[in-house]
């Protein structure tokens, strides 16, 4: 009997060392005697999921309260089945997507990898169907093993430890996040680190950085965040989760509008962009007409509009010789005839003057003629 007790002993304590042991080893990062956690940043191997996705992010339209794809993942389903930006989808498995929430479209997007999930999609004024086989997306295995991270299932010691090193995870006492770099930490975004040593996590807010995902960068209050020029926030239960282009979106103190095309501005009425290429500053420019009043041009003054000039079109005048004028000359060459052979008595004077005479009275006939028949 001391015997088997003296066995059990010596079989615990080499247990238990063993256990230190592997608690303090670098490829595990676990501790404790009986039960076995990853410290902060790491989770266990074995962790995976085999949900899949279709590799796209979407919006919902507010007018007509249908999905519509905002962007789609290089190489992923969506876009090896041809699917673009823009597109609205209206069904998903024969089921319209009308008034959805955010979350129903993604867990009726989501599910296990090689189904298939079947779309129904508008694309200019047309209606299609689409077959997209579900795939791995990385995110989606991340966003489970990070959820996970902090409160995992306790393994007992004897069991299979392995741990590996999740990028992404958030620290939950500091304002950082696990880098690509095992055990290397980096700030969150919109702070920077101030810490010396290492270890130590401590971070400051810092206003105008660019937010890593979203379109967007920090404002003066800590945790806020301004959408860049021309973009609105995506939100859900009132946290931002992303950013789309706001097309029609006017900006008075900048006299901008965003177009219809992402990254795109046109100038207000009345303004141009003096240089297009360099700046979105405009200036305004005189003699340009209102579009939304064609009946006016930009004046000189800023901000003044002027009615247009309106010309008024006279008939030609001609030089052309009338019929009046023609009757006119005839009588005056006979005169001239007349007077001419009472003068000199000379009657070759007279025959050509009458001859004159006699053509600028039929011109002056065919003239007449042609003005009754017109």
């Amino acid at each position: 009997m001391d015997n088997l007790k003296t066995a059990l002993g010596i079989i615990l304590v080499i247990a238990i060392g063993w256990h230190i042991k592997v608690g303090f080893s670098s490829d595990t990062k676990i501790s404790g005697i009986f039960q076995a956690k990853p410290e902060t940043g790491y989770n266990w191997e074995k962790i995976s999921s085999n949900i899949g996705g279709l590799g796209l992010t979407f919006d919902i339209n507010e007018e007509s309260k249908f999905p519509v794809i905002q962007a789609v993942t290089s190489g992923g389903p969506a876009q090896q089945n041809g699917l673009q930006l823009n597109d609205f989808i209206i069904k998903i498995n024969g089921l319209s997507t009308n008034s959805w929430t955010r979350q129903q479209i993604l867990n009726a997007i989501a599910g296990e990898i090689g189904t298939i999930c079947n779309l129904t999609i508008w694309r200019s004024a047309k209606e299609f169907e689409v077959n997209c086989t579900r795939g791995r997306i990385s995110y989606l295995d991340d966003n489970i093993r990070l959820n996970t991270a902090y409160n995992p299932t306790s393994h007992f010691f004897w069991e299979d430890n392995k741990v590996i090193w999740c990028t992404g995870f958030v620290h939950p006492k500091f304002n950082v996040q696990a880098a690509e770099t095992k055990n290397t930490w980096v700030a969150l975004p919109g702070y920077v680190l101030t810490g010396t040593k290492d270890g130590d996590f401590s971070t400051m807010w810092k206003q105008g950085l660019s937010h890593p995902y979203m379109n967007a960068y920090s404002a003066n209050i800590e945790g806020r965040w301004i959408a860049d020029l021309g973009y609105k926030f995506i939100t859900e239960n009132g946290l931002a989760i992303g950013t789309t282009w706001a097309s029609g979106t006017k900006y008075p103190e900048y006299k901008l509008i965003a177009s219809d095309k992402a990254g795109v501005f046109n100038a207000y009425p009345g303004y141009t962009f003096p240089n297009p290429t360099k700046s979105l500053d405009v200036a305004w420019t005189p003699g340009l007409t209102d579009p939304n009043n064609p009946n006016r041009i930009s004046g000189t003054l800023e901000g003044d509009w002027i009615d247009k000039p309106v010309y008024t079109e006279s008939e030609p005048t001609s030089t052309e010789p009338t019929w009046g004028d023609h009757l006119a000359v005839s009588a005056a060459t006979a005169g001239l005839a007349n007077f001419g052979e009472w003068l000199f008595g000379k009657n070759f004077i007279s025959n050509e003057l009458n001859k004159k005479s006699d053509e600028e009275l039929i011109k002056s006939a065919v003239k007449g003629y042609k003005k009754l028949t017109e």
